[in-house]
């Protein structure tokens, strides 16, 4: 397992971007869609072995799941995965199963569903003072974007008042 860092200027995704709607002729599917199809066909052609599985880090805070309660802080994420089909090498396939991926898991029901199994393991867990260890797994590749965030401008409803402080290592988390 290896953090790879890279930088894609605006315009190059929004041609990438653009590329990948008119082959799928899906107008639904992101940037981030089509820049994670493409780091999936890049180390399938240059990689020790091929990524059939792509997770994202995703957030269900604004989704109509009835556990979502907008009075409620916290970090409500969870991991949304894609399985790939074996050999699947073209840009707008692996676009187009990622944006299909991620409209089922934000489906409400789904979500609370996938939401209750997952407390519930993680409640078992702590109750028996056990931790949950999230393990790297061979042939995925894990997603955790914070392409849609600009973090410093975000003001928590308390303009010129927040400030964005970070523990982390690079200036957007």
């Amino acid at each position: 397992m290896a953090r790879v860092d890279f930088r894609v200027a605006q315009a190059a995704l929004e041609q990438l971007a653009d590329m990948v709607r008119g082959q799928t002729g899906e107008r639904g599917v992101s940037k981030q869609d089509c820049l994670t199809a493409y780091v999936v066909t890049v180390l399938n052609r240059c990689g020790e072995g091929p990524i059939d599985v792509v997770t994202n880090a995703a957030s269900y805070r604004h989704t109509a799941a009835p556990i979502v309660d907008s009075e409620v802080a916290g970090n409500p994420i969870y991991i949304i995965r894609t399985e790939l089909e074996r050999g699947t090498g073209r840009l707008g396939s692996v676009a187009l199963a990622i944006r299909r991926s991620i409209e089922k898991w934000r489906e409400p029901s789904f979500i609370t569903a996938y939401m209750s199994v997952a407390s519930h393991l993680m409640l078992d867990a702590a109750n028996a003072d056990r931790s949950m260890f999230f393990a790297a797994e061979a042939g995925a590749l894990s997603v955790n974007s914070t392409l849609s965030l600009d973090w410093p401008s975000v003001d928590f409803g308390y303009p010129g008042k927040a400030r964005f402080h970070t523990c982390g290592v690079n200036d957007k988390y």
